[in-house]
């Protein structure tokens, strides 16, 4: 798979994967040391974060990044608001591991808004090892799974997430809505 490397540093960016790529943070100024906590990579978005679209596949993801105060792009996937302010996966299937979720908001108003954290629509997402705190969407406080039958979380830690529809952390529908 290709892979893009990224330093340490706060950035804020909205990043759209459209082919096969694994976007890893952590490394240090001349990208020869990886050591997500002496070199954190820091992403913050006002209008989504990073989106992966279909033609990303099976072969893209996120490692090593923290996603903070980031706040979603008004969408219609899987319906109409705003959703997934870290991560928004439409029909791909990215791995994201050892990745922090802290502080995101679907919805910055009290509408509608999938995913606090994460929102994944069609696809098998793998989400391993991330850590989800403080975020908040109206399905899904931290992730929201949308016709995702094989999407995986696993040893992810959840603290102090909300939800204000759904009231649990991930909500998931499936194709029948």
């Amino acid at each position: 798979w290709p892979v893009a490397h990224s330093g340490r540093g706060d950035y804020n960016e909205t990043i759209v994967v459209n082919s096969p790529c694994v976007i890893v943070g952590g490394y240090n100024a001349s990208f020869t040391v990886n050591g997500p906590d002496a070199f954190p990579t820091r992403l913050r978005g006002v209008t989504g974060t990073m989106r992966f679209s279909a033609d990303a596949g099976d072969h893209c993801g996120a490692l090593n990044i923290t996603f903070h105060d980031c706040v979603a792009a008004i969408g219609s996937e899987p319906v109409q608001g705003y959703n997934g302010a870290a991560i928004i996966s439409l029909g791909a299937s990215p791995t994201i591991q050892d990745c922090v979720f802290e502080d995101n908001r679907a919805n910055p108003t009290s509408g509608t808004g999938w995913g606090g954290a994460v929102l994944a629509h069609q696809g098998s997402p793998v989400l391993r090892r991330c850590v989800f705190s403080g975020n908040i969407g109206s399905h899904g406080g931290a992730v929201a799974l949308s016709q995702a039958a094989g999407a995986l979380l696993e040893d992810c830690a959840f603290t102090a997430n909300a939800c204000s529809d759904s009231k649990i952390l991930v909500a998931a529908r499936d194709a029948m809505g």
